[in-house]
């Protein structure tokens, strides 16, 4: 197996990008499917009690977004054969939490982490909460058709002999 370092080089991730890398897809994809769950877009019941959970782990995902964002730049940034994929994610990835949290702060329910009120916008702003809520579906629908794009990127690079999908797995194969 080769080593991982900590950071990233100009041939692989580092497990710092890696364990970003993971816990985002995984929290995200989960964060997708609550936020549609609570929107009643699923079942015909809605999980309001999720509301402060889904907003919480929305602003703590969206450090991590920014940390992540930070890792793939620093000390070096590694040769993707997707890079405007990966751009349009980013966008994504921060464009979802930021205009959650502008709906939240602007419909009067700021997020609260750590008993601190996190509001952006001044509450009680019907209009601006309305388009921040046209955004955050619009914005977590296209990021469903990236995500799914992504994917299928991966899984058709690794049906072709590819091993791209390995430099974001912790362990990976010898170089051949």
């Amino acid at each position: 197996m080769k080593e991982r370092l900590f950071w990233n080089t100009r041939s692989q991730y580092g497990v710092l990008s890696i364990l970003l890398h993971w816990v985002v897809a995984i929290g995200f994809s989960g964060m997708i499917l609550m936020g549609f769950l609570m929107a009643d877009n699923i079942f015909s019941t809605k999980w309001v009690s999720w509301y402060p959970l889904h907003k919480k782990v929305g602003i703590i995902l969206l450090v991590m977004i920014l940390v992540r964002w930070f890792s793939c730049y620093y000390p070096v940034r590694v040769c993707s054969p997707s890079k405007v994929l990966h751009n349009w994610l980013y966008a994504g990835l921060t464009l979802v939490p930021i205009s959650g949290w502008v709906m939240s702060s602007a419909s009067g329910k700021a997020p609260v982490i750590f008993g601190m009120s996190l509001g952006v916008v001044p509450g009680g702003n019907r209009w601006l909460a309305k388009i921040a809520s046209w955004g955050h579906l619009v914005f977590a629908l296209l990021m469903v058709v990236l995500i799914v794009c992504h994917v299928r990127r991966l899984f058709v690079s690794w049906s072709r002999g590819n091993l791209l999908i390995y430099k974001m797995m912790p362990l990976r194969k010898k170089d051949k």
